[in-house]
């Protein structure tokens, strides 16, 4: 099953939004399927919801653009035939973009607030949920408690993800979800882990990227990808999906030629 790739802009647009559009352009040239960003209708509100200090504005201040942004960023991704989706923290902030995202990710910090994966829920667009921080018992509970056919995201909530902390391993041990589901947010910034990710099970990446322009100061840009690398991420999780093939073990079309020289008890 080739893989679902969402290109996470974040606030990588700088605060400008023909840099916005930008992103969505160069999502598509990638070959990702969907466009993602984040939105806030106040960085101040966002920080009381994660009991973050004052020192976290700086991070959180990019998301809070404008929101009439909107129905540009959803009008240029359906002109190039991407998928739009926009992450928001507080749930006074979900009515706002709904109309405009095909589907709603939540990001790990807030996979635990039943309330606010029931606000999402109720707009009944598909959903996906990061895991970061939390346990086995923690997925297993958000997997039971989350609408049907939400999409759990393995993550690892550090920017960037040492390699060593990646523990792809967890998504072939997820044996009691259904493969369809399971799906890999990436924070290494490393080019060959999505396709690494694709052979381990996830049939959706999430993977963050810039433009080669964006500031070095933007607090997004250490776990981004620049445009060519994202294009190269995307080919290598393709090339993995096409390589693992079916699964079935059976003579291969390359292959067919080669049988009669087997040896036939």
């Amino acid at each position: 099953m080739t893989p679902f790739v969402i290109a996470e802009f974040a606030s990588c647009h700088d605060g400008e939004l023909d840099r916005m559009l930008l992103g969505v352009e160069v999502a598509k040239q990638a070959g990702a399927d969907a466009f993602k960003t984040a939105w806030c209708s106040s960085a101040e509100r966002v920080a009381e919801r994660m009991h973050a200090g004052p020192e976290n504005l700086p991070a959180l201040r990019p998301v809070q653009w404008p929101r009439a942004w909107l129905p540009s960023i959803r009008h240029e991704c359906q002109a190039r035939g991407l998928e739009f989706l926009c992450t928001v923290d507080c749930p006074e902030d979900i009515a706002v973009v709904a109309p405009y995202v095909d589907r709603f990710k939540i990001a790990s910090w807030g996979a635990t607030d039943w309330a606010f994966i029931e606000a999402h829920a109720k707009h009944g667009k598909p959903l996906m949920v990061s895991l970061g921080t939390l346990t086995n018992d923690e997925v297993i509970a958000v997997y039971n408690r989350a609408p049907h056919g939400t999409t759990l995201m393995h993550c690892v909530s550090a920017y960037p993800t040492p390699l060593a902390d990646v523990n792809l391993a967890y998504l072939g041990a997820t044996r009691m979800f259904h493969p369809a589901i399971l799906g890999f947010s990436d924070h290494t910034a490393h080019v060959l882990t999505g396709a690494l990710a694709v052979a381990a099970g996830a049939c959706v990446l999430e993977v963050h990227f810039c433009l080669r322009d964006t500031s070095p100061t933007n607090p997004d840009r250490v776990v981004s990808h620049e445009p060519a690398a994202l294009a190269e991420y995307i080919r290598f999780a393709r090339l993995a999906a096409t390589m693992l093939g079916d699964g079935i073990k059976k003579v291969q079309p390359s292959e067919e030629a080669n049988v009669k020289f087997r040896y036939v008890p």
